[in-house]
Parts: C-alpha cells; sequence; structure tokens
C-alpha cells in the first residue's frame, strides 16, 4: 500500500499529520453514522456535501456525494473513478448504523484500510494548514437620505435584514429622485475550526457574484459589529482586504496583515467582514444624479454550495 498517514483510517499517525482536518473527519464520519443522509443535506454549513481537502487537487469530472472524506496531500492514479478503490487518504461515506459497532467489530467511524493500487505521494507541503469556512450569516444594511454626508457617514436612518434568500445586494451607492442610497453588507463566519493559539498567515474573503459585474466593490473588517443593529452600517475598520472589480467568478479579497490578526484572535468564536461599493462609497465621492452602481452576490442558501460566501485561512 501507498505510503500515507491516513492510509489506515483515522489513526494516531493520521492525527498527528493532519491535526485539524481529522478533528473534522471524524466529527463528519459521526454525523454520517448516526444522521440519516437525508436529514444531513438539510443542515446549514455544508455539511450536506463531501468533506474536501482544498490542498488536494480533484480529477477533472469527479464530484463526490455528501460524506466522502479527501485528507490533504492526496494524489489520484490517472483515470481514477468513484468505483475505483479509493487511494490512501480518501474514504467513502460510512454505512448509517444509529448503534456502534460492538466492541472488536468494525467501526463504520474510524475506517477499515483499503487496498489500492501504487500512486504517486507528493513531498510533505510545508507546515501550516489551509480551512474553508462557510459564511452562516448575512446582514444587509441600508441607508438612505437626501445628503450624501448623513447617508455616508453616519447611521441615522439605517436598518438591518438578516437574509434568508439566496442572494442579495450586497453593495450599492446610487442617487435618484433626490435621495442617496448606500448598501453595505455584514458577512458572519464561525471560527470553530480555527485552533486556539493558531496564527493565521493569510487568508481571503470569496464572495460569487449574482448580478452586478464590472462593479468596483471593497471588504474590511468589521470588529465593531453586534449583528442584528443598525449601527453594523459603522461596523468597518482599517484598509480594504482587497478591491475587487466583480466578475461572475470567484471574487477574492485578501486579508490585510491586520485583519490576520484579528481573525487570529478570534479563534473559535466569529468573526465579520463588511462589503462596500469602493468608487464612491468607499473612496466618498458621491454619485451623479440619476447614477446607481449596485451588485449582488450569492448567499449560504444558494442551491450550490460553491456559490456560498467562504472564509479562506491559511495557520500554522
Amino acid at each position: 500500500m501507498v505510503d500515507h498517514a491516513c492510509k489506515k483510517g483515522l489513526t494516531i499517525e493520521c492525527f498527528k499529520a493532519y491535526p485539524s482536518f481529522a478533528r473534522q473527519a471524524i466529527a463528519y464520519r459521526m454525523l454520517y453514522t448516526l444522521v440519516p443522509v437525508e436529514v444531513i443535506v438539510l443542515l446549514p454549513n455544508g455539511l450536506g456535501r463531501a468533506l474536501i481537502s482544498p490542498e488536494t487537487s480533484i480529477p477533472t469530472g469527479i464530484e463526490f456525494p455528501p460524506g466522502w472524506v479527501v485528507f490533504p496531500e492526496v494524489v489520484f492514479p490517472p483515470g481514477w473513478t468513484l468505483r475505483d478503490p479509493p487511494p490512501p487518504g480518501v474514504f467513502p461515506p460510512p454505512v448509517f448504523s444509529p448503534l456502534i459497532a460492538e466492541t472488536g467489530g468494525s467501526s463504520p467511524i474510524f475506517i477499515p484500510p483499503f487496498e489500492a493500487g501504487p500512486v504517486h505521494i507528493p513531498a510533505p507541503s510545508p507546515a501550516g494548514a489551509t480551512i474553508s469556512i462557510d459564511c452562516n450569516g448575512v446582514e444587509q444594511l441600508v441607508n438612505a437620505d437626501t445628503d450624501w454626508l448623513t447617508v455616508r457617514d453616519t447611521a441615522t436612518g439605517a436598518s438591518y435584514t438578516i437574509i434568508a434568500a439566496a442572494d442579495c445586494e450586497f453593495v450599492k451607492a446610487l442617487y435618484i429622485a433626490l435621495s442617496y442610497n448606500i448598501i453595505r453588507t455584514v458577512f458572519r463566519f464561525p471560527l470553530t475550526q480555527l485552533p486556539t493559539g493558531a496564527n493565521v498567515t493569510s487568508g481571503y474573503v470569496s464572495i460569487k457574484l449574482f448580478s452586478g459585474d464590472g462593479i468596483r466593490a471593497s471588504i474590511q473588517r468589521a470588529p465593531n459589529a453586534t449583528w442584528e443593529d443598525p449601527g453594523d452600517y459603522l461596523s468597518f475598520e482599517g484598509d480594504p482586504d482587497g478591491i475587487v472589480t466583480l466578475d461572475f467568478g470567484e471574487n477574492k479579497f485578501i486579508l490585510t496583515s491586520d485583519s490576520q490578526v484579528y481573525v487570529t484572535t478570534k479563534a473559535g468564536g466569529v468573526c465579520y467582514f463588511i462589503s462596500r461599493e469602493y468608487d464612491h462609497d468607499f473612496l466618498d465621492s458621491a454619485p451623479l444624479d440619476g447614477e446607481e452602481f449596485t451588485a449582488s452576490c450569492y448567499t449560504q442558501y444558494a442551491a450550490d454550495p460553491s456559490n456560498w460566501p467562504k472564509l479562506v485561512l491559511t495557520y500554522v
């Protein structure tokens, strides 16, 4: 069998090699062992899809069904399909069983080893781990007034909506019928996957566009957000975490070093980032009469989980 730290399942060697991912994997497999998949796919936060390390390249055309686990540093043999024996570090869904096997039995959680043909295992990656965190809350904040500075710089008249739809306007700046209107949006990310004591070394917020390509947007950390509060309209702090001309691919807002520190201090809790239309809202340039600059993004209620807002972090 090709050498891989997890070739025998979720063993001590596997946990030593991939401590963060192995913890996710054991909880994930326990869920699929004890809860019917028909129920799991209805849960939030991506639980109803395969658990795949972003450090592994998946063969073109392969879509893993819910319940599969793919560890870091797995290389698939040429032509591999889901019908073939899984290479070391890849595990199919466990058998649903509310009753854990008796002592001495084969546990569906810890995974019996599979025999597979020889595959090439790449050199170990540098120290560190990368995690992808699904957004679990979107708060849209709207402010309108006849005075540009009032609508931009104060929360007077601001209102919030906790979005429960598949998409929403997430940045806006307009001046129509003698009224300015700005939309900013707070994205909430749970940091339970980030170990306490870890140091975030890089990261980005990923947004998938629903409409409004060509609009420029920025994202900032929002350490002053309290959630479900009109005051979150002014919760931003620091330089932009990226200024992006939006398109229909993946829009990445790269975290500044200060935002990396902010996320690091929130390990085990939650962190917030807020979006703003860049050329007018952020740069303080009032739109002209009749101008509107609006973009909409997908939320965590979108049917395709790949469209959900995400926070991707690398830490040591």
